[in-house]
């Protein structure tokens, strides 16, 4: 893995955060050592990673996490992940998405962070129930803003797309005789209506079965 240390400061200083970053390098290669695997590369194939992704970890708490820079930072360490950090530790992974990471050595040893100084450190508690954090690429991020500017949406931004093509879809789940019901059968297939039954309240609807305690 290659590594490189980032300190940093807000003015003052009042609060001081040390950080590690690392890329995968040698471990790449690796393939699982399950009896009976599939002898693919495992970081790759098996846990999703890719050259993007980074390990940022927070080295005055000892926790962190595997984060992909280019999305919004407060949302990557609010609601993905629930890791003790200190003060500094969102501040500067916005300013971590913002740099060129095309060389870790290139980045500066400090950085100066305008964040309001803060006593203590806390742990994230990531987000609340029926929250949805989608993780997409710049090419279907530039799909859904596509979509936003149609006429269903006017001006909307890639997450109204995405939150439209749910609502869209649970509808098609809901209600058997309408249009979205045969979209998401072409897209899904029709397995999942196995989980549904009738809505005792609405006649025409279905909803998902609820589990039945022994």
């Amino acid at each position: 893995m290659k590594t490189r240390i980032i300190e940093a400061w807000n003015p003052g200083p009042v609060n001081w955060g040390k950080f590690l970053l690392g890329r995968f390098d040698s471990e790449w290669s690796h393939r699982t050592a399950i009896e009976g695997g599939d002898d693919l590369p495992l970081l790759r194939t098996h846990c999703g990673w890719g050259n993007d992704h980074l390990l940022v970890l927070d080295l005055a708490t000892g926790e962190g996490a595997v984060f992909k820079p280019g999305g919004h930072a407060a949302a990557d360490l609010n609601r993905k992940h629930r890791i003790w950090v200190c003060p500094l530790f969102e501040p500067f992974l916005a300013w971590l998405y913002e740099q060129d990471l095309t060389d870790l050595d290139a980045l500066p040893a400090t950085v100066v962070l305008s964040a309001a100084p803060q006593l203590f450190g806390y742990r994230r508690q990531g987000g609340p129930k029926g929250q949805i954090i989608l993780d997409v690429d710049p090419e279907v991020e530039g799909f859904l803003e596509a979509l936003a500017n149609g006429t269903a949406l006017g001006d909307g931004s890639a997450s109204d797309a995405a939150r439209h093509l749910i609502h869209s879809a649970a509808d098609g789940m809901r209600r058997p005789g309408s249009w979205e019901r045969g979209w998401v059968e072409q897209a899904f297939g029709s397995k999942w209506q196995d989980r549904l039954e009738q809505d005792p309240e609405v006649p025409t609807h279905q909803r998902v079965r609820k589990e039945r305690k022994p």
